[in-house]
This record gives C-alpha cells, structure tokens and sequence, in this order.
C-alpha cells in the first residue's frame, strides 16, 4: 500500500504548479495555436458560406491545417458555380430577344395578305330586266305596249325556254303595236348595243322589228327581220342600235320589240330577250 504520505505530496504538487503544463492540463501554447488556427479558418471560409463557419466553430478543437485546406477548396467550387449561373442568365436573354423578332415579323405577313385579298370588282349593272318573262306568270312587268292596240299576255304553253313566254295578238287596227321597257345603266353614246330574242309567229304577223327609242316615242333606225321563212317555228333574231348623246341627253331610253301583222289573226311569242354591249 502507498503511504497516505505520498499521495498528499502529490496532490500538493498538482496544486502549486497549476498555470504549469503537466499531466492535468493541455498546454497553453497547444490551445493558442489551435484557437489560432480555426480562427484562420473560419475568416475564410465566412466569404462564401455561413454554413460552413457554423461547421468549423463546433469542431474547433479537432480540426487541423489539412482539413482547413478542403474547406477552402470547397468555397472555391462554389464560386466557380455562381459564375456559371451567370452565364445561363445572359444565354436565356439571348434567346427571349430572337423569339420575340420572330413574332413581329410574322404578323406583319399576316396583315400585308389579309389587305390583298379583300379588294371586289363591282357587278356590271343588265340594261333590261325579266327578259324570260320568268318573274310573274300573271304580268310582262317592266315590259309594256307601246300603243294599246294590241294584248300582251305571260303564257307557259309555248315556250322556247325557262317556264314562260309572252304571247303578242294584233288587235282590230292595222297598227303594229310593240312591248318595250326602260333601259337601265348607262348608256354610251356612240356604242354599238345588240338587240337580240327568239321569237315564233304565224303566218299574218311576216315580220318582228327591233327599236331603240328615246324621248318615249322617238327611235333611231328600226330593224325589220323578215320571218315568211320561218312560220309557226322558233326563230333566234338580232339586230345593232347606236344612240347619239343629244339622243342621251334627251332621256326616255326605251328598247322595243314587236311583230308586224296583216291581220286581226296576227300572233306571235317572244321568249329570251337580250340587249347588251
């Protein structure tokens, strides 16, 4: 057994030598070089993470040189991706700019065809109207007599074409008598306008004239076309007028049509009338 006497020795050396190094403290210099040393190491690791200070502080007293080196090595990685995150930025800029010029351009295509595309020309205006006697089974409308003398009726019994036809008879007098209506558009002075129909007729009425009047009851130059070839049959008939502009001017522009007759007998049908330039 040790003598009570020793151990109280020893106590007592501990205990007089306290700020000493020996077997119951560290060393002084060995805590200050330590301190130092993570000090060191988290200034520099505090430029680029507060994560990694935090890591460092906890386990201050275990860290050497070397693994202060990794840490270091560490930031620097992350630099170098921060730079790569700018760069991805101005690439994505790059890109919105080129879209959007691409978008100008295509409207402007869309609006230049849009413009081509809707311009008409307009509709030539018929000089004359219900030419097939086609509109009313009951009325000639616009078509009138000229005179009264004669009786002018819509009739679908014959016919060259459509539905209907307008039936002409010769009244008691010897008048030739003629339908007409209204020219409608404008009329040119000097123009040559033809005059055309089909008509069929008996054997009284040898003949069908083609006028254009003006002033209601004036006319230039009537046609006469000679039917005595061509009895009791569909015939196709033309002819030319010409107005002057005082003729023009006078107004009362009037196409007419009618059969020349011998007798009270005369009869004749008029079926697909054209006047036109």
């Amino acid at each position: 057994m040790i003598p009570q006497t020793y151990i109280a020795a020893f106590i007592t050396a501990c205990l007089v030598a306290g700020s000493q190094a020996g077997p119951c403290k560290p060393s002084s210099r060995i805590t200050s070089f330590t301190t130092s040393d993570v000090s060191t190491t988290v200034g520099s690791t505090t430029a680029f993470s507060s994560a990694e200070t935090t890591t460092v502080a906890v386990s201050s007293t275990s860290f050497s040189n070397e693994e202060s080196s990794v840490i270091v090595t560490e930031s620097v990685s992350s630099t170098e991706t921060s730079l790569g995150s700018e760069e991805t930025s101005t690439t994505a800029l790059s890109t919105t700019e080129g879209t959007t010029a691409e978008i100008a351009t295509t409207t402007e295509a869309a609006t230049a065809t849009a413009t081509t595309t809707t311009s008409e020309a307009p509709s030539a205006i018929p000089f004359i109207s219900n030419a097939g006697f086609e509109d009313d089974s009951s009325s000639t409308a616009p078509w009138e007599l000229t005179y009264g003398e004669n009786t002018v009726s819509v009739v679908s019994d014959v016919k060259h074409d459509g539905r209907n036809s307008a039936r002409i008879t010769q009244g008691q007098s010897m008048i030739s008598d003629y339908i007409r209506q209204p020219l409608r558009g404008s009329i040119t002075a000097g123009v040559t306008y033809t005059m055309s129909a089909w008509v069929n007729a008996n054997y009284f009425c040898p003949g069908v004239t083609f006028m254009c009047s003006y002033q209601d009851n004036y006319w230039t130059n009537p046609e006469v076309v000679d039917l005595t070839a061509a009895t009791d049959e569909w015939t196709y008939i033309s002819s030319t007028c010409t107005y002057t502009q005082e003729q023009i001017d006078s107004g009362g522009l009037y196409f007419m049509i009618g059969f020349n007759c011998i007798g009270a007998q005369g009869q004749g049908y008029i079926d697909t009338v054209d006047f036109s330039a």
